[in-house]
């Protein structure tokens, strides 16, 4: 957890960067195959870090789990948490499949295995495409009011 920051001039740029490398890494096409995978390992990068500075607000809503919440507030957690959870398993089947690493060789996968994780992690890739959309739409006021604030001659 980062305390005594500005978390609005970091998480902007940072959000922004994320969403941009989200984009860029879901089409492979564009980037081709070694380019995704260095590109996934940085998105996964960023989105850590983007955990760590939310850290006290993770902490602070699940303290208040259990007692009444507004319902936008428990629904981002929700989202948050989902949002974790698939980009983890995104990022851990992509390096599982990865050539770059070549686990699938170390661990002795078969044509069907390496099938099945690839089949997995582009489902993954299409559920935070769809949890990402989500977020933005439940977030949008902050990114809104946060862009206004970095680019206010924009505002003119």
């Amino acid at each position: 957890m980062i305390r005594n920051v500005n978390l609005a001039k970091i998480n902007l740029p940072l959000n922004l960067a994320a969403l941009a490398g989200f984009i860029v890494t879901f089409n492979q096409e564009l980037t081709g195959e070694a380019l995704h995978e260095w590109f996934g390992l940085a998105l996964g990068t960023t989105l850590f870090v983007h955990f760590l500075l939310h850290g006290t607000w993770i902490v602070n809503v699940t303290k208040k789990f259990l007692k009444p919440l507004p319902g936008k507030l428990r629904l981002s957690y929700f989202l948050s948490f989902a949002l974790l959870l698939a980009f983890g398993f995104l990022v851990s089947s992509g390096i599982l499949i990865s050539d770059l690493f070549d686990l699938g060789h170390v661990l002795n996968f078969n044509e069907d295995m390496t099938d099945t994780w690839s089949e997995m992690h582009e489902s993954a890739a299409n559920l935070c495409l769809v949890l990402v959309g989500l977020h933005l739409a439940l977030q949008w006021k902050w990114i809104f009011t946060n862009l206004k604030r970095c680019f206010p001659q924009a505002q003119r």
